[in-house]
């Protein structure tokens, strides 16, 4: 097609094919850029919560100085972190804290799983107030899984699978299911503050030893409920 003597030429027309080829690619390449904008900003948030968590820790580990596993000892006995400036010198090796109590002397005790039971006693020398009891001190075995303490001032243990001991101030006597609490695997332990018995927990039911009459007792059901799957009890202050 000639106009005023030049030849007019059309442009060349685009493919369907190739635009859908084209915005395709544009999309795709805009969902990976957001997916990598995305992925950043989560990034610098988990990044900054580490960061405020490090820093609380920090604050929390300065304030009580105390090691990771000192300071489950600390959880596991809020009512004590006075005594945190004197924590520092433990060296306990369990890694699992169970059970704990404070006999009427004001000693902290402490019950472990695998490592016995441990002893934290402010009155004595600083070097010296911390002290622990397993198996070869008169345990039944070293799991303090329940612990408490009665009226004469006596401490109960709990064991996993020897039935309890009871410290009297100078050694430890082991009590199994034959001659003791009528069972082998005791989980709580409490005193009354009525009687001054002391209640506990097996995997045959409810135990009560009578403080009057040195006895023990068990107790497999309860209005018609069996008592063989307590998991927890408590007695009334």
């Amino acid at each position: 097609m000639r106009i005023c003597g030049l030849q007019r030429f059309s442009a060349p027309s685009i493919p369907n094919t190739l635009k859908v080829y084209f915005w395709t690619i544009v999309i795709i390449l805009i969902a990976i850029i957001a997916v990598f904008h995305g992925m950043a900003y989560a990034a610098r948030r988990v990044n900054h919560a580490h960061a405020q968590t490090s820093k609380s820790a920090s604050k929390t580990e300065r304030h009580l100085s105390v090691s990771p596993v000192k300071s489950k000892i600390l959880q596991a006995l809020p009512r004590y972190c006075e005594y945190a400036p004197q924590l520092s010198e433990l060296n306990i090796q369990g890694k699992y804290i169970v059970s704990s109590c404070v006999d009427r002397r004001n000693r902290i005790w402490i019950g472990t799983e695998e490592d016995g039971i441990w002893r934290y006693d402010p009155a004595l020398p600083e070097k010296k107030r911390w002290k622990q009891y397993t198996l070869a001190d008169g345990l039944g075995d070293n799991n303090g899984y329940a612990l408490c303490c009665d009226q004469l001032g006596r401490v109960w243990a709990g064991h996993g699978r020897s039935g309890l001991s009871v410290f009297n101030g100078a050694k430890w006597k082991h009590y199994d299911a034959v001659d003791g609490p009528l069972g082998s695997h005791i989980t709580v332990l409490c005193v009354s503050p009525i009687d001054g018995d002391v209640w506990g927990v097996t995997e045959n039911g409810i135990f009560r030893y009578c403080l009057l009459r040195n006895e023990w007792k068990l107790y497999t059901s309860f209005a018609g409920v069996s008592l063989n799957c307590v998991r927890t009890f408590a007695c009334p202050r």
